[in-house]
């Protein structure tokens, strides 16, 4: 090997002559074995493959000569070589920058991490420093009190946490708990917020959120009346964290879960409703929440609320039908219920989801101090049209059956849904299909019928045969 070197060194010198540029290139022979060489051996010496290269690069500046570097394919292996070294040293780099992270200098620690991140960018790179323990090495950073290193080591944790490996290896090193500490310096809450955030998307990193007290200092943050504007990470690492019940009770329990409601409204930020969505399905909330029910009902109602918003806000009503007396003399004391059937007739059956929430809704709520008002309403109606329209959508036709089946329970609502002929008959042919095969169920039915059967008045109304019987 020591040999090759030095002989295309020799070469090497003779090429940097141009005027002899033309005698080397005479000699096919010899330029094929250097052609050789460099495709078969360069991997195995740095000198031997920079000598050749440098040779043809020599070559490359007279057009008279690339016939020649074309005919030995030096082109495709000069790439080969270049893929070669940027993968060595890419490789070398990180090594010796993950390594680095132990020193004391403040200077060369910054350095360190500076281009460490500028590396992260790629997924080949985070490999090669996770396999060198890069979280544990940056778990200690981060707990030091230098401002411009710090910034550095939270911008590069930012890079790292797309990668679901790292993730959990920054939840193994207690990066979590180091974060709640700087949750309190303004200065690093916007990175912070986010690298959170990318922390919560996993469900072992929700988790390990219960060891801290991050929630409440989540919601003071959003409750700050300074604060004229919410990022968008702030909120989503909310509405992550109150998907945990347990989290959920703290924050009900804190001071700040009033304000938050009342900051809510202001804003009309979907987001912050599905937060509080997430919250109200706690019992301890449900307290709370009551007395904001009218201002709730305002926030739908408004002409410039959107899809979404009316969405989170029907998911919180349908959490808070269990609340008993309270909500429904709310019910009975607004046109909420009217409300609801106009916006099923203005939104021309386009908007599913908001749909979906109401026919829940309807089927929480009614009763027989209710169900005068649903008739009346024209909901019923709309269900009944929706239903036949969506006979192919699974999710939606079994909501509407158990809705239905509920309305059927009461005299006023039940006349509305039976004298909608196409969906008596479905009904029917629902029934008879079970009694094919169930026969068992039939006597069941019949005693049920017998149980629940309209006064002598209604039943000229709704006849027995209905049912399919």
């Amino acid at each position: 090997m020591e040999e090759k070197i030095k002989a295309t060194d020799y070469i090497y010198n003779l090429a940097r002559r141009t005027e002899r540029l033309a005698t080397i290139a005479q000699h096919s022979s010899a330029l094929g074995a250097l052609a050789r060489v460099l495709r078969e051996e360069g991997r195995k010496s740095f000198n031997l493959r920079l000598n050749i290269v440098s040779i043809f690069f020599m070559m490359s500046f007279f057009p008279k000569f690339h016939q020649r570097l074309l005919e030995q394919k030096i082109g495709k292996t000069t790439l080969n070589i270049l893929v070669l070294e940027v993968q060595c040293m890419e490789t070398m780099m990180q090594e010796f920058l993950c390594k680095i992270l132990v020193r004391k200098s403040i200077a060369l620690l910054i350095i360190t991490v500076t281009f460490l991140k500028k590396l992260s960018i790629f997924k080949q790179n985070m490999d090669v420093m996770k396999e060198n323990g890069i979280i544990y090495r940056l778990s200690v950073l981060i707990r030091c009190q230098h401002e411009s290193l710090l910034l550095a080591v939270l911008r590069l944790l930012w890079n790292l946490s797309f990668d679901p490996g790292l993730r959990m290896d920054m939840i193994k090193c207690k990066v979590i708990q180091a974060l709640e500490m700087l949750l309190k310096d303004k200065k690093f809450e916007h990175l912070v917020f986010g690298l959170l955030y990318n922390l919560s998307t996993d469900a072992e990193g929700r988790k390990a959120f219960l060891e801290t007290d991050i929630g409440p200092m989540i919601l003071e943050a959003m409750t700050v009346e300074s604060r004229q504007n919410i990022t968008g990470e702030l909120v989503a690492l909310a509405v992550n964290l109150t998907t945990l019940p347990h989290t959920s009770e703290i924050i009900c329990r804190s001071q700040g879960l009033e304000r938050f409601i009342q900051r809510a409204i202001q804003f009309r930020n979907p987001l912050l409703f599905k937060v509080i969505k997430n919250i109200s399905q706690s019992e301890t909330a449900k307290p709370q929440l009551i007395r904001f029910l009218p201002a709730l009902i305002d926030v739908i109602k408004r002409p410039d609320s959107c899809t979404f918003l009316q969405v989170e806000v029907m998911k919180i009503f349908n959490q808070m039908t269990t609340s008993g007396d309270v909500f429904y003399r709310l019910v009975e004391d607004t046109d909420l219920l009217q409300f609801f059937a106009a916006l099923m007739k203005s939104s021309l059956m386009e908007e599913e989801e908001i749909f979906l929430e109401i026919v829940v809704f309807v089927g929480a709520v009614r009763s027989d101090r209710i169900a005068a008002k649903i008739a009346d309403s024209g909901l019923v109606r709309r269900m009944c049209t929706y239903f036949l329209q969506k006979k192919k959508d699974s999710e939606i036709v079994l909501q509407l059956l158990w809705t239905l089946g509920q309305l059927l329970l009461h005299a006023t609502t039940s006349k509305e849904v039976v004298t909608c002929d196409k969906v008596r008959h479905m009904i029917a042919s629902s029934i008879q299909i079970v009694k094919k095969f169930v026969p068992s169920w039939l006597i069941s039915w019949k005693r049920y019928i017998c149980n629940t059967r309209p006064s002598s008045r209604d039943s000229k109304e709704i006849p027995l045969v209905c049912y399919g019987l």
